[in-house]
C-alpha cells in the first residue's frame, strides 16, 4: 500500500472512532439520566472519560514507541466495542462505571496510535499540515456523533444504541486486521531496556516549549468551554444564542483546519504560535466587554481561528523535537497534561468566577496566553532543534 493510501486511511478510521466516541458521550449520561442517576453521579461518570487517559498516556506512548502503531490500534478498537457493548448488553449504572473509562483509555490509546503513524509516515517540514488533516476528523466526528446518536436514541433506545455503536470500532479493528494480512513483521525495537522518565523529555531541548504551549491552549479552551456559556447567562442570553456563539467557534476550527496546510507552507510553526497565542489571549481580555450575541459570536469564531491552528502546529513540533524513537511517549505526556487539565481546570476556575466574576477570569486567562505568546517568540523558537535531514530517518511522506 502506498504511503497515500495508509495516510488516507488512517483519517477514515480517525473519523470512525471520533464519531463513536462523540456519540458515546452522548449516550453515556442521557442513559445514565433515564436511569435515575442524579447530577452529581454524572458529572463523576462523565469525568471518568478522563481518568485512565491522564493516568496511562504515558504508558501507551512507550508502548506505541516499542511495538509500532498497528498492534495498539487493533487491540484498542476492539476494546472500544467490546465496552460499548457490555454497556448495551447490560444498561445499568455500575456497568456504566466499568465501561466508561476503560472505553476512554481505548479512544485515548487508538488517538495517540494515529497520531504516531503520522508522525512516522511524515517529514518533519510537512507534520503540521499532515497533523491538521488528522485534527479535522475530530471536527467531523463532533458533527455526525451527538447528532446521529440522538436520532438513534429517540428512534431505538440507549441498549440498542450502545449495540450500533460498537460495530464502527469493530469494524475498523477488522479493516486494519485485514491490512496487516501478509505485511512483514516490524523489526525489534531500538530499546535498549533502559528505564525512561517520561519528564525527562521536558529537559531535551525543543520539548518544553510544544508541551507548555499544547497546556496553555487546553487551559484556554477548557476556561472558553465553561466560562461563555457563564457569562451569556449572566448577559440574559437565551440557551440557543449560547449554543449559536459557542457553534461559531467550531466551524472556525472545522474551517481553518481545511486550509491549514496552505498556512503552515506560508509561515514557520513558531510565527504562528506566537500569533495565535497572542491573538488568543486578545479574544479572551476582549470577552467581557461584548454585550450581545453577535459580537460574542465574532469573538467566539476568531478564537477558534486561533486554537484550531495551534493544535496541530504544536503537535508537529513535539514530535519534531522529541527524542530518536520517543515520538509517541511525548504525544503521551501531552495527552496525560492536557487530560489533567481536563480534570482541575474548570472546577478550579470556576471557583475564581464564583467568587470574584466572570472579568477576572477572563483577564487572568488573557494574560497567561500573553505570556506564552512572549516566550514563544523570545525563547522557545530560539532553541535548536535536529535537521530536517537527521529527523527524516527514512520515513515516507503521504502524498
Amino acid at each position: 500500500m502506498s504511503p497515500r493510501a495508509r495516510f488516507l486511511w488512517i483519517l477514515v478510521f480517525a473519523t470512525v472512532v471520533n464519531t463513536t466516541c462523540m456519540g458515546a458521550r452522548v449516550n453515556v449520561p442521557l442513559l445514565a439520566i433515564h436511569l435515575g442517576a442524579s447530577a452529581l453521579m454524572v458529572g463523576v461518570l462523565m469525568g471518568l472519560f478522563g481518568v485512565l487517559p491522564a493516568l496511562f498516556s504515558v504508558h501507551s506512548g512507550r508502548w506505541i514507541d516499542r511495538v509500532g502503531t498497528v498492534r495498539p490500534m487493533l487491540l484498542s478498537a476492539f476494546g472500544m466495542g467490546a465496552c460499548l457493548a457490555l454497556s448495551g448488553l447490560v444498561p445499568t449504572q455500575w456497568m456504566l462505571f466499568i465501561t466508561t473509562p476503560l472505553f476512554a483509555l481505548g479512544f485515548s490509546v487508538f488517538n495517540l496510535a494515529g497520531y504516531a503513524a503520522v508522525a512516522q509516515m511524515s517529514r518533519p517540514e510537512d507534520r503540521t499540515a499532515n497533523f491538521s488533516w488528522l485534527s479535522l476528523t475530530g471536527g467531523i466526528a463532533n458533527v455526525i456523533g451527538p447528532a446521529a446518536t440522538g436520532y438513534l436514541i429517540d428512534g431505538l433506545g440507549h441498549a440498542v444504541t450502545f449495540g450500533l455503536l460498537a460495530l464502527a470500532p469493530v469494524a475498523t479493528a477488522a479493516a486494519i486486521l485485514a491490512m496487516r494480512a501478509g505485511r512483514p513483521a516490524r523489526p525489534p525495537s531500538s530499546d535498549t531496556g533502559v528505564r525512561k522518565k517520561a519528564f525527562d523529555l521536558m529537559r531535551h531541548p525543543g520539548v518544553t516549549g510544544p508541551l507548555i504551549g499544547g497546556a496553555l491552549i487546553s487551559l484556554g479552551y477548557d476556561v472558553y468551554s465553561f466560562l461563555v456559556p457563564v457569562y451569556g447567562t449572566e448577559i440574559g442570553l437565551s440557551a440557543s444564542a449560547i449554543g449559536s456563539v459557542m457553534s461559531a467557534c467550531g466551524l472556525a476550527i472545522t474551517l481553518v483546519r481545511i486550509v491549514m496546510p496552505l498556512i503552515a507552507r506560508l509561515f514557520t510553526p513558531w510565527q504562528l504560535v506566537t500569533a495565535d497565542l497572542l491573538l488568543c489571549g486578545a479574544m479572551f481580555a476582549a470577552f467581557p466587554f461584548a454585550g450581545s450575541v453577535w459580537p460574542l459570536a465574532a469573538l467566539s469564531f476568531v478564537y477558534g481561528v486561533s486554537y484550531g491552528l495551534l493544535q496541530p502546529v504544536l503537535t508537529g513540533l513535539l514530535t519534531n523535537a522529541a527524542p530518536e524513537g520517543r515520538a509517541a511517549e511525548a504525544l503521551g505526556l501531552r495527552f496525560t497534561l492536557q487530560n489533567s487539565m481536563h480534570a482541575v481546570i474548570p472546577a478550579a476556575f470556576g471557583g475564581v468566577g464564583a467568587l470574584l466574576g466572570s472579568m477576572p477570569v477572563f483577564m487572568l486567562v488573557a494574560g497567561l496566553m500573553g505570556t506564552g505568546g512572549w516566550m514563544a517568540h523570545y525563547r522557545w523558537s530560539r532553541i535548536p532543534v535536529r535537521s530536517s535531514a537527521e529527523m527524516q530517518d527514512s520515513r515516507e511522506k503521504p502524498a
